[in-house]
């Protein structure tokens, strides 16, 4: 799966397009063309690439960036400012979906922050995230072993 950001860009971008005006998207575009489209996508993925480079908040140099959640008060780092953006984007849309409103319940979304300790916490963090990442991919593929299995057996 790609970036949603790129999914949503190539869609914009197509809207423009004299094909799309003739009734075609763009996976029948893909079919038809392959190579003109992964041309296309190209395109996208460099303009994308070349809007982030231009924001200034990137390009701040020595700055630790973290995702606060509110509500938990959690603190996670992230690599880069963009890293941080999408993934408190991708939180707020999951709690979107998938939190209930309560009105006892505290506010809870995510925001990009600076970090507020020091360069070594920040970078055992991202070691502890990791490692947490990597546990829960295996287990997600444990248990997707253990599913072809049992279909398997059963």
């Amino acid at each position: 799966m790609t970036d949603p950001r790129i999914e949503a860009a190539l869609e914009a971008a197509w809207s423009h397009t004299t094909q799309y005006a003739g009734g075609m998207s763009f996976a029948q575009y893909e079919d038809k063309s392959l190579y003109e489209a992964n041309e296309f996508r190209r395109a996208i993925v460099a303009a994308l690439a070349a809007a982030d480079a231009s924001d200034p908040l990137t390009n701040i140099k020595g700055v630790l960036w973290c995702v606060i959640i509110t509500g938990p008060d959690e603190v996670h780092a992230v690599q880069d400012y963009a890293t941080g953006v999408r993934k408190a984007r991708e939180l707020n849309e999951w709690l979107a979906r998938n939190n209930k409103p309560d009105d006892g319940a505290p506010v809870i979304y995510a925001l990009v922050d600076e970090w507020p300790w020091d360069e070594e916490s920040h970078a055992k963090d991202l070691v502890r995230q990791e490692k947490e990442e990597a546990a829960m991919q295996n287990r997600r593929e444990e248990r997707r072993i253990a599913e072809l299995e049992d279909r398997k057996d059963g």
